[in-house]
């Protein structure tokens, strides 16, 4: 968001602490700055979404709905670290409908990220397995963060 301009450094500069992930922490210091007070968090796959990957046949097709390729290049990653069932992972970015449900047609199962949701689940097939994929806050990030925040607003 950074890089594409949809978060305008003024917007950083009014906050009193930016929280990020370890992933963007050296992207986010060049762009606002190593002075700057931010809070570095881990963010970890959901697990729920991990365990359904896994349960998944050895080489199934997966069709991975995001708005870019880095999503379905993510799910790739994560298959090849934990090595989930050798899956077979093709991106889908486009908004169009139509094309869509041409995909889907070519995949047993739609991995999906939380934006294209609604999208995918209209392009599915009947029956069609959907997984949400998508990144949560550890239980200790997540209490550092609160601790954070907490700490500003006293």
């Amino acid at each position: 968001d950074l890089h594409a301009g949809r978060v305008r450094r003024e917007f950083l500069d009014s906050c009193d602490l930016v929280i990020t992930t370890t992933k963007h922490k050296a992207e986010v210091s060049a762009f606002w700055g190593q002075d700057k007070k931010f809070l570095v968090v881990s963010a970890v796959p959901n697990m729920d979404a991990v365990l359904k990957l896994a349960r998944l046949p050895v080489g199934s097709r997966v069709g991975a709905v995001a708005e870019s390729t880095a999503f379905a290049e993510a799910i790739k990653k994560m298959s090849q670290t934990v090595t989930l069932n050798a899956l077979q992972v093709e991106a889908a970015t486009e908004g169009d409908p139509q094309a869509l449900r041409l995909f889907a047609e070519q995949h047993a199962v739609l991995v999906t990220s939380v934006e294209r949701e609604r999208l995918t689940r209209q392009a599915a097939q009947a029956g069609q397995e959907i997984i949400v994929f998508y990144y949560e806050l550890d239980q200790g990030s997540l209490a550092l963060a609160v601790a954070g925040i907490l700490n500003k607003t006293n």
